[in-house]
């Protein structure tokens, strides 16, 4: 088997589309195929060329979780997740009838490792940032953000790495007050018990402690 042609793509000069035997076979980041030491007329075996092309399914790969960890930070379970079903793709496409001899699994954690290196994904920064979003926006309690972040493969000792991360955050409290502040309307027109009951109700499916929403139904109802 002989590289036949070697040629920049059109959209992307910095991309290579190799030919073997005058087909073409895969394209390859500029600098995977000066790594490589491909030229024209160079032989190749099939071990060669399907390291080649293992290659080009780690680039395309780490493309897409690069692309997938632009829109947002994720944890390593969903890019993980993310590549798995890009794989499941990519088995219906003949470009990749070699893919039933990749060993998938080491592919995607080789992929995870270097990403993790390059510090794109981590889990504990992933949990912090998860965090902040969940109580300003979502104004949930640590029980429920807790939940939430195993869901999304997060570790016990990662999740507490997150939440010792120092930085100006609102109390538990604060929050769940600013969540009761936008129900008040709601409540005007009802009995302090039934005030109790629902104020209870609410801030326990947000995941709010029980200390937490005392605090809260004592600070509403001291008022009255």
């Amino acid at each position: 088997m002989q590289v036949t042609l070697l040629t920049p793509q059109k959209n992307d000069p910095k991309r290579v589309n190799v030919f073997i035997d005058d087909k073409f076979f895969c394209a390859l980041p500029l600098i995977e195929v000066v790594t490589l030491r491909l030229k024209e007329g160079l032989q190749l075996t099939e071990k060669q060329l399907m390291g080649i092309w293992q290659k080009n399914l780690q680039t395309r790969l780490t493309d897409l979780a690069l692309n997938y960890l632009s829109f947002r930070p994720h944890s390593e379970k969903e890019v993980r997740e993310h590549l798995q079903l890009k794989l499941k793709k990519f088995k219906g496409n003949d470009a990749f009838k070699n893919l039933q001899s990749v060993n998938s699994q080491e592919l995607i954690n080789d992929i995870l490792v270097n990403l993790r290196s390059k510090d794109y994904l981590n889990d504990v920064n992933f949990s912090k940032w998860w965090i902040e979003q969940r109580q300003t926006f979502k104004k949930k309690g640590r029980k429920l953000i807790d939940f939430e972040l195993r869901q999304k493969g997060i570790s016990d000792d990662n999740i507490e790495q997150a939440w010792s991360l120092p930085e100006d955050k609102l109390s538990e409290s604060d929050i769940a007050m600013a969540f009761i502040k936008k129900k008040e309307s709601s409540l005007e027109r009802l009995s302090p018990k039934v005030q109790r009951e629902k104020i209870y109700s609410w801030l326990t499916a947000r995941g709010f402690s029980y200390e937490t929403i005392k605090d809260v139904i004592d600070t509403l109802l001291s008022k009255d």
